[in-house]
């Protein structure tokens, strides 16, 4: 019988059987009936012995090798059956998993900002942000939507829907002479970026939301919804919250 045995390869298949009617044998022997090299036979040998189907003896110094029962074939396959399958799930799960997309919106003018504000409140209301940080508000860029958004947090801090810490901003130095701790969480939720450090373009974060402010003809608001990209921000934001003076 000279055929390749599921799970072996075609010279492991023709030791394995060689050594199955032969009872017991020297590795000479067996080199001899199934026509292989012996140093090859050895490395056959071995390997069909890690999988459980080649056992052995020693007589007189020499090992006398003996085959397993072909039940361990059965045994064995089904050992692969079950790496092959934990395999399946894994590569299922890297399948199924599903590929992070990218939202881009536009704004224009203050009913756009109207419905960044709302989503800002209904994001920290709902947990879906567990804070939302501001970077560099400057003068025309607070006037564009300070009225509506202080509006809807006085309203949401009624209601008591939010908490302490919900927000966090740096502003721009140039509002550090206006009274802003209490439009916004409380003194603790407030830092400066240094003096003459003024960013032209706002910017906020929250959830997996990055908002960009804007003004051209008109004011407008770049949303873009994308996990890596608004954790991105939120490490720019800690970096420059932890170098950033603190209201006094």
């Amino acid at each position: 019988m000279n055929k390749e045995i599921p799970g072996l390869t075609v010279n492991e298949s023709l030791v394995y059987i060689t050594l199955l009617n032969l009872k017991e044998a020297g590795a000479t022997k067996i080199s001899e009936k199934c026509g292989l090299f012996r140093t090859l036979v050895y490395d056959i040998l071995t390997k069909l012995i890690e999988k459980g189907l080649v056992s052995y003896i020693k007589k007189e110094s020499k090992r006398i090798y003996r085959a397993s029962s072909p039940n361990r074939l059965l045994e064995l396959i089904k050992e692969k059956e079950d790496e092959t399958k934990k395999v399946v799930e894994d590569l299922n799960l890297t399948f199924q998993k599903p590929k992070e997309e990218v939202l881009v919106e536009q704004y224009d003018g203050v009913n756009g900002m109207k419905v960044i504000v709302e989503d800002i409140i209904e994001s920290a209301v709902s947990g879906k942000a567990k804070e939302a940080l501001f970077l560099g508000p400057t003068g025309d860029s607070w006037e564009f939507f300070a009225s509506y958004f202080i509006h809807a947090v006085k309203k949401a801090k009624a209601l008591r829907l939010l908490r302490k810490g919900d927000f966090r901003v740096i502003w721009s130095s140039e509002l550090k002479t206006k009274k802003l701790k209490n439009l916004i969480g409380g003194k603790e939720d407030h830092r400066f970026l240094p003096k003459g450090f003024n960013p032209t373009v706002p910017v906020i974060i929250y959830g997996d939301k990055v908002v960009v402010n804007g003004k051209a003809a008109k004011p407008f608001v770049v949303l873009i919804q994308n996990k890596n990209t608004a954790e991105s921000f939120k490490h720019y934001f800690n970096f420059i919250w932890e170098h950033s003076k603190k209201e006094k």
